[in-house]
């Protein structure tokens, strides 16, 4: 029933645009989509190298059609994927049945989605507010428009007339950096598995009004960083892993020890454990949470850098 009711509403959409009352469909008035950047030229799945574009799978799009008399829901939700046998360039449909062409004398809305799930629409199938699990992968969100004239031909697409959109993180990200401290090359630290708790485990995203509604639950295990292993005099190393995080204030605890080692063996264990209150934690921010391991006896400070920005730049969170 569902996809009889889609097709009467094409065709319903159809009558209210087309003021010849003709118009041939084929291939050549396909609605395409082609490929979407990714703003800040910023991998897109939890990876600690954001200098890259991260090559996208697929994305759910979510679409309306309008004539001189009505609105229409043309995509809803409908699963967009690329071809495997052009991957990186050309997408397509997952289900042949989905297809949907241009009318002549229209507009178009569309919105893509990418990880999270759509939690509430509009009157016409439009998403109104987002929802996400801490990992769920990285929520992306883009929108784009288009119209067309008396012959159907659009306007608002790329030179393959598709709609190309520009997606948008809509989550943080967070990482570690370790360095030592100590100058000198009889000592060694080993810091071993590095956790943050108290994150949110899900949040709602309003879209119109841009802002997150966070849960009152934390996620059911504390976000694991891994173990960056031992750094010599002078060593920097970064966490195993980054985490994607829903944004908002939130107070979170860091937790990891770190064995000192002398002249090759552990020769003590120390135990971290510090709490960050009411941290600031800014959408389409990457934060490195800098730890400095000093020499024995000296106190770990402290201190908090917020750079928001891109996810190509990003925030520093300095222990």
């Amino acid at each position: 029933m569902k996809k009889i009711f889609i097709a009467f509403a094409a065709l319903a959409a159809f009558a209210a645009c087309n003021k010849a009352e003709v118009v041939d469909v084929t291939p050549d008035n396909l609605i395409g989509f082609d490929a979407p950047f990714v703003d800040n030229a910023t991998k897109a799945l939890g990876e600690k190298d954001y200098s890259g574009s991260k090559e996208l799978t697929g994305f759910k799009v979510y679409g309306t059609v309008a004539g001189n008399s009505a609105t229409v829901n043309l995509f809803d939700g409908v699963q967009i994927d690329r071809n495997e046998k052009d991957f990186g360039v050309a997408w397509d449909y997952a289900d042949e049945t989905d297809k949907q062409y241009w009318l002549p004398s229209c507009s178009y809305s569309f919105a893509a989605v990418v990880d999270g799930t759509v939690a509430d629409k509009d009157a016409n199938g439009m998403p109104t507010e987002l929802s996400y699990k801490v990992g769920e992968g990285d929520l992306l969100y883009a929108t784009a428009t288009a119209t067309t004239n008396e012959s159907g031909v659009p306007t608002g697409v790329n030179s393959n007339n598709c709609v190309a959109f520009t997606f948008d993180h809509l989550i943080s990200k967070v990482y570690f950096t370790f360095v030592n401290g100590f100058d000198s090359d009889a000592y060694q630290y080993k810091v071993n598995e590095v956790t943050i708790s108290g994150f949110a485990a899900e949040g709602t995203y309003t879209i119109e009004d841009e802002e997150w509604d966070l849960g009152d639950e934390p996620t059911e295990n504390p976000l694991s960083f891994g173990t960056p292993g031992v750094l010599a005099k002078g060593a920097t190393v970064t966490s195993d892993t980054d985490h994607l995080i829903i944004p908002g204030t939130q107070t979170v605890t860091i937790n990891f020890t770190y064995d000192v080692i002398f002249k090759g063996e552990a020769i003590s264990q120390m135990t971290v454990s510090k709490t960050l209150t009411n941290q600031v934690f800014d959408q389409e921010t990457v934060y490195n949470i800098n730890v400095t391991l000093p020499a024995l006896g000296n106190e770990i400070q402290f201190t908090v850098t917020d750079v928001p920005g891109g996810f190509a730049t990003g925030g520093d969170i300095n222990i």
